[in-house]
């Protein structure tokens, strides 16, 4: 599976390849769905803390073997500081995570190479 490349002018379209096998890939980010006002781009992921688009991320990839606990999983873990988001994530059985930040670096779980299509 193609880990879609949150940076859309960018002539590589996906980031990573993952092999899995009933696994979900679950990716939220702030390239696709977002508004712009005075010519600020906006994204649709709100902060319960801030009640602002949060802009840490430009997208959180979750793994694991249901979809709609990914799903759940990639908007909150989206929400976290990079460090409890880490945390949290290698505290739940069978999820690991890939972040991609706005600057193109990346950072993920101890468990998601494994999964890395080389």
């Amino acid at each position: 599976v193609g880990i879609q490349n949150p940076d859309v002018e960018s002539d590589q379209s996906y980031i990573k390849k993952v092999e899995v096998q009933d696994l979900s890939v679950v990716t939220s980010g702030n390239y696709q769905r977002y508004y712009t006002v005075d010519g600020k781009r906006y994204c649709h992921i709100i902060n319960q803390d801030t009640l602002m688009p949060e802009n840490t991320y430009d997208s959180v990839t979750i793994l694991c073997n249901d979809s709609a606990r990914a799903d759940a999983l990639s908007t909150a873990v989206f929400n976290m500081d990079p460090e409890t988001g880490m945390a949290f994530v290698e505290a739940q059985d069978g999820v690991e995570a890939l972040w991609v930040y706005p600057d193109g670096t990346e950072a993920q779980s101890s468990g998601f190479g494994a999964y890395v299509d080389q």
